[in-house]
């Protein structure tokens, strides 16, 4: 399942798309009924621990911020507690940070 306003944004848009290029509605449904979890975006970590773990490779402050905005989110209505695991970009290491410059900002 996705998780986050951002992929129902991404959703909304693929579906617009798909509208604009005149394919038919139920093709658009079972595509999106069909799309699984996007690897590294908000990509929850099944585990017999009764926590939620989330995994995102944000690799800008709008991507940090929409994140951490989705986990205040999820707080609200999840009763497990949760754990997001944040790297930026596919290898998490220092000089990947350079690539992130306003996260402390966020």
């Amino acid at each position: 399942m996705l998780v986050g306003r951002f992929n129902l944004y991404n959703i909304m848009a693929a579906a617009g798309a798909g509208v604009a290029l005149g394919l038919p509605l139920e093709s658009i449904k079972e595509g999106l009924e069909h799309h699984g979890q996007v690897p590294g975006r908000l990509e929850r970590v099944e585990n017999a621990l009764g926590v939620t773990v989330l995994v995102d490779y944000a690799h800008t402050g709008d991507a940090l911020e929409n994140v951490l905005l989705t986990m205040t989110e999820l707080k609200k209505v999840e009763s497990s507690p949760s754990l997001v695991v944040v790297a930026t970009g596919t290898r998490a290491n220092v000089r990947s940070w350079a690539r992130l410059p306003d996260a402390t900002a966020i």
